[in-house]
């Protein structure tokens, strides 16, 4: 018989892959997924091959974000990619989905982030479409506007009721008329084309 370094037996395999003598083995097993999870000694009897999801070649280093598996036909170890639990996104922008498997990425996403709902995969990179971004940026103005002028349209509600009824107003209602009348003059006098630098008046009752 021949031993190791460490006192125990070379177990020796025929060409069946069953042990030609007792003794133990160092080996490297995964999961039922082929995943590597570790090693082990095994305890190898005269007439037994190795047990179930266990190999004796050395498994290869993985690095970060990457994972060390057996091949699917069992013959060598495989390091793959391992983005599992992140996050991708659709380079045609319709979506998200969580990494589930180990391996690339699908051609169709990508690990990177777009920073804005307007940008568009270009082949390598998310690139924002600026002419969207301010004709959005544009609307969303517009409408603020217009919810400003509505919201000091309504604070005259009653004023305006009592106007068609041909009733007098008040000096108080009067001055209250007037401001929320210059108010939205304010407001329609501003130009929405530059969003960003749009600073909204305050209406002061």
């Amino acid at each position: 018989m021949e031993y190791d370094c460490e006192g125990n037996v070379m177990i020796q395999f025929d060409n069946a892959g069953l042990a030609t003598a007792d003794g133990q083995l160092k080996v490297y097993v995964t999961d039922d997924r082929g995943f590597l999870v570790g090693e082990a000694v095994a305890q190898i009897s005269e007439g037994t091959s190795l047990p179930a999801h266990s190999y004796t070649d050395l498994p290869p280093t993985a690095g970060d974000s990457e994972v060390v598996m057996r091949s699917s036909d069992g013959h060598h170890w495989l390091v793959l990619p391992d983005y599992r639990g992140q996050t991708a996104y659709a380079k045609d922008g319709s979506g998200t989905m969580e990494i589930k498997e180990a391996g690339e990425v699908p051609d169709a996403y990508t690990l990177v982030k777009p920073q804005t709902e307007f940008d568009l995969w270009d082949g390598v990179m998310w690139v924002t479409d600026e002419v969207a971004a301010h004709t959005a940026a544009v609307a969303k103005a517009e409408a603020c506007r217009q919810q400003l002028i509505d919201n000091a349209m309504q604070s005259i509600g009653t004023i305006q009721l009592k106007i068609q009824m041909g009733r007098a107003l008040s000096d108080k209602e009067k001055w209250k008329l007037n401001a929320v009348l210059d108010y939205t003059d304010e407001v329609l006098a501003i130009e929405t084309d530059s969003p960003d630098n749009i600073q909204w008046p305050e209406l002061h009752l």
